[in-house]
């Protein structure tokens, strides 16, 4: 026991009695604490909570689009992963296993689709770094993943922007916004680059298998697709139940929604990966 003796903290050299420091909360260790059978006992609590408010929070998500985030927001927190969390981990699975890259597309795309700013910029890249198309191909997408990681975090407060525009008579606080982006951002991630991926990928395995024609596709076409499919089927009703309106009124602001969020995942997004990715390649 450790209640009731001062001890020094190791860390500020503080005297204090108790299992932590009233200076910097540093923890008095026991010889239990460094026992391998305390190692496991931490293991096992991680990933049975971790599990736990994961599933929970998925759930929620699903079943209940915008719950997440009204809870979270109204101080019920402590059952629920955090939202902003939540995406950073959809994010890293995303650049980790990239089965569609909808949004981190290669250079290639950008030199034949993206117009003749994008290609001026590709080859004044390749004189003054005296490389060629494939290598600085090479180059841009290694750079780009790291980029990535940065401007996919800032869809979440870009996307709560408009949301909070019209809705600041609904919700106090910009943070509010942001959390409620970050559950309609994380859905749009895990649907759109994973499970309708995966699907996809299913059927056409069946079809390929009992010899029927498979329709040639692409990332971008497949990424169009489930954005149409998915945000229409939850983020009218995730904003109806965050912000306690009619259904009417869902749809218009969904639609309002979905709009400034196209132009920043699939235009601002890619178009600053491509510039701030140049640059640094």
């Amino acid at each position: 026991m450790v209640d009731g003796v001062t001890h020094i903290c190791q860390n500020c050299q503080n005297s204090f009695e108790g299992r932590f420091c009233n200076q910097c909360g540093e923890k008095v260790y026991t010889s239990h604490d460094r026992s391998l059978k305390h190692i496991f006992e931490e293991f096992a609590h991680f990933v049975s909570h971790f599990d736990n408010k994961l599933f929970i929070s998925l759930r929620t998500i699903f079943f209940r689009p915008g719950q997440l985030s009204l809870d979270y927001c109204a101080g019920k927190r402590i059952r629920y992963y955090p939202p902003v969390s939540l995406f950073l981990i959809m994010v890293v699975l995303y650049l980790l296993f990239p089965i569609f890259k909808g949004l981190n597309m290669p250079l290639e795309i950008y030199n034949d689709s993206w117009g003749r700013h994008a290609k001026e910029l590709i080859s004044s890249k390749m004189k003054k770094e005296n490389l060629s198309f494939q290598q600085l191909s090479a180059k841009y997408e290694k750079t780009s993943e790291k980029v990535a990681k940065i401007l996919l975090f800032l869809t979440i407060p870009m996307s709560a922007l408009p949301l909070y525009l019209v809705f600041f008579r609904k919700r106090k606080y910009y943070f509010d916004s942001v959390i409620f982006s970050a559950e309609l951002n994380t859905v749009f991630l895990l649907t759109t680059f994973f499970i309708f991926p995966v699907v996809l990928f299913i059927i056409f395995r069946i079809l390929k298998l009992v010899g029927h024609p498979i329709l040639r596709t692409n990332d971008i076409v497949v990424s169009a697709i489930s954005y149409a499919l998915i945000s229409g089927l939850f983020f009218p009703a995730a904003i109806r139940r965050f912000y306690h309106l009619s259904r009417p009124i869902a749809i218009v602001s969904y639609l309002y929604f979905a709009f400034f969020h196209i132009l920043i995942i699939f235009w601002l997004y890619k178009y600053l990966l491509f510039v701030i990715s140049m640059a640094l390649t």
